[in-house]
Parts: C-alpha cells; structure tokens; sequence
C-alpha cells in the first residue's frame, strides 16, 4: 500500500492488475480507520490487487465524483468496477471488494 498524489492517479489506474484506490482527508476519523484495514488488505491479497491512497483536493473531487470520503475506487485497466463510500464494517468491504474482484 503506498500514498500517490493526484498526478499519479491516471497512470496507476491503468494498470491491468485491479487497483483500489482510498480517496481520503488526513483529518478524517473514518480515513484513519479504513487506513488500518487497508494495509491488512493489501498484505493479503498482494498478488491480485494494488491499493493506494490520495488525499483528495477540489481536483480530485471534480474527476471522480467525490461526495464523501472515505471513498475506495476499484479500477481495472482504466475502467472503474465499483466504489464503495463510507466505512463501516470490514466485513461488508471486504465482502463487496471480494464481489467485485469476481468481476474483473
């Protein structure tokens, strides 16, 4: 798991490995929190997805439709899969993270 900036963002979501992306406020409780799981989620599935984290600014927000954060978007060679707002339970993210892995 490793922190990109936001000139970063179009390279990495390229990728044709599944990439999770944590758009983020440093001064976010729930940010922090999902910070945690997340590097427990990128250690166990190293091999079949990258995750990365960007503290959104207003052009961030503009490009991806940003609303809420924590937001995680899930993209695969460029396209989006998913986005899950919000984080309140692991195991309901891991279960739709999971699904949507399924799918790519």
């Amino acid at each position: 798991m490793e922190y990109i900036d936001k000139t970063s963002i179009q390279t990495a979501i390229q990728s044709s490995t599944p990439i999770l992306i944590e758009f983020r406020s440093f001064e976010c409780p729930a940010c922090l929190k999902a910070e945690s799981f997340l590097n427990v989620l990128s250690k166990a599935y190293h091999k079949k997805l990258i995750v990365n984290i960007v503290n959104v600014d207003l052009d961030a927000q503009k490009m991806f439709s940003i609303n809420k954060v924590p937001l995680c978007i899930l993209f695969k060679q460029g396209r989006e899969i998913t986005r899950i707002e919000g984080f309140n339970n692991e195991f309901v993210f891991e279960k739709l993270l999971q699904d949507a892995l399924k799918s790519c």
